[in-house]
């Protein structure tokens, strides 16, 4: 009964705030609607996340979820991974998972209309790679219009390029023109159009400019040019060109508190090459903070790998400062 009477206050606030100018307290009615979305009833969840989804057509609502109530938006986005794979329920949340996954993604998709949120959002809340997989296994066709639509308010803004490709979205559109029939011809012309604004900047991309994509989405994986000698003799001069903007990069991983402990790891392994193939740079890393940071995460790393690849660091400072 509380929870019914205190969606409905909820629906007919937003309603008025939609037609007309009336101010509403939208703070205090995402932190309701954030509870709400921990509810164990698929109902309530449900009608807390359309709530959410028409105040959004209200701009002035969209830069208070993102900006004054992080909450709300971090439980809408953890509803929506835990859709992924057609799980329907994971922690305290019991959650329908096409109509749920449309709802959410819709909210994401108006989001992104504001240019500061489209920019940031997949590098604070990881969303992207979410909506791939959703993508790949949606039976529903609105699920993946609603996703593309996503996609290309996000691909306008050059920012956005690097994570659309590392979270492998090119592959997933083809799959998805190649491998499904939709009736829907205005998502059909969408696939084309986003598939041909992110081949522009995949057509000629070197395994330099790969590595650099990865860096700037901020989520690094390990791969075959971390591992590669070869890869760092012939690139280390380019992490010291536009005044270092690739160590600022991977400095900038590791001490940014979204980062996971797979891409601490990795840009840990990646400076301790930066400094052996090019021991004057161990100055820079001193310079940005980035040898303080890799010392601390030796005792305080999240995860052994953390540790090790932050030790290893360390110790190739200190190597080259001994031979030096």
């Amino acid at each position: 009964k509380d929870d019914y009477l205190g969606l409905k206050a909820c629906k007919i606030l937003t309603g008025v705030a939609v037609t007309s100018n009336v101010e509403v307290a939208f703070d205090r009615m995402f932190a309701y609607l954030e509870k709400s979305m921990r509810s164990e009833l698929t109902s309530v969840v449900d009608v807390a996340l359309q709530v959410v989804q028409s105040a959004l057509r209200v701009p002035r609502a969209r830069s208070i979820l993102y900006g004054e109530a992080p909450g709300c938006l971090t439980q809408m986005v953890d509803v929506l991974k835990r859709t992924v794979g057609g799980r329907t329920g994971a922690g305290k949340g019991v959650v329908a998972v096409s109509q749920t996954q449309y709802e959410v993604v819709f909210c994401l998709w108006l989001l992104t209309f504001e240019r500061h949120v489209a920019v940031t959002i997949d590098r604070k809340y990881d969303v992207v790679s979410t909506m791939v997989e959703i993508a790949r296994s949606a039976v529903k066709e609105k699920v993946v219009r609603i996703i593309v639509a996503t996609w290309m308010n996000m691909a306008q803004h050059s920012a956005n390029v690097p994570g659309l490709l590392v979270a492998r979205v090119p592959a997933c559109l083809e799959t998805l023109r190649v491998g499904r029939n939709f009736n829907d011809e205005d998502l059909k012309q969408m696939l084309t159009e986003l598939t041909d604004t992110l081949a522009e900047h995949t057509g000629i991309m070197t395994s330099w400019d790969e590595y650099v994509n990865q860096l700037k989405s901020g989520k690094l994986e390990w791969s075959g040019w971390h591992r590669s000698e070869q890869f760092w003799k012939i690139h280390v001069a380019k992490m010291d060109e536009n005044d270092h903007r690739i160590v600022r990069l991977l400095a900038r991983v590791l001490m940014a508190p979204e980062s996971s402990d797979t891409s601490v790891a990795v840009a840990c392994h990646d400076l301790s090459q930066y400094v052996k193939y090019n021991p004057e740079g161990k100055k820079f890393v001193a310079k940005v903070g980035a040898k303080q940071r890799v010392m601390q995460l030796m005792t305080e790393g999240a995860t052994a790998e953390v540790k090790y690849e932050a030790l290893m660091c360390v110790q190739q400072i200190m190597l080259n400062a001994w031979r030096n």
